[in-house]
């Protein structure tokens, strides 16, 4: 059985690896504020991404409408050139967005994998670690009490002794004919 000094040095070991752990889940909070970060760049893209398609559709509504009620002038036809290169560089836009969006969800969810297949073991052994010396704590505390508790009654019961036997010596060197002091004598406890 482990002394009481051996089990408080232990228990001082297991609070240092609980602040180390504790560093951890400090380092994991960084990881999701950095995964909230990029997942609002996310959000941001899909929403720039819905303007420049409903710019495509505008667009495109535009054009056919000119197609169907546009003469054959030299005006209209240079509308009509540059209607078609400003869809063709929105659509090109579009591509490259959800190309860009695509990537970040990518690594999104990369990162996501990668904090739940290494940090919640952590976490729930953290958890379980602080379970553990909390229980540990506690049990050292009975203890520690229980050994004051016994030295309390041990000493105790040697001074009871002690007593006993100082009166038992004073009582064998008391006179027989004194009867004050021998009286004196019974009276005590």
């Amino acid at each position: 059985m482990k002394s009481h000094g051996t089990r408080i040095r232990d228990w001082g070991s297991q609070m240092k690896k609980h602040a180390e752990m504790m560093d951890q889940v400090g380092t994991v909070r960084q990881l999701l504020q950095s995964v909230e970060a990029r997942q609002q760049e996310v959000d941001q893209t899909k929403k720039d991404i819905l303007h420049m398609q409903q710019q495509i559709n505008k667009t495109t509504t535009q054009w056919k409408h000119l197609t169907t009620t546009a003469s054959q002038s030299k005006e209209n036809n240079m509308l009509q050139q540059t209607l078609q290169k400003q869809t063709t560089k929105l659509k090109q836009d579009v591509v490259q967005a959800h190309a860009y969006w695509k990537k970040q969800w990518a690594e999104l969810n990369k990162r996501m994998h990668k904090y739940k297949s290494n940090r919640v073991d952590e976490l729930y052994a953290t958890q379980v670690t602080i379970a553990t010396l909390q229980a540990e704590h506690s049990n050292i505390k009975v203890t520690c009490e229980t050994a004051v508790k016994e030295a309390i009654h041990r000493q105790m019961e040697k001074l009871t002794q002690n007593s006993r036997q100082c009166l038992s010596v004073r009582l064998t060197n008391t006179p027989q004919n004194s009867k004050s002091t021998w009286n004196g004598r019974q009276s005590l406890p």
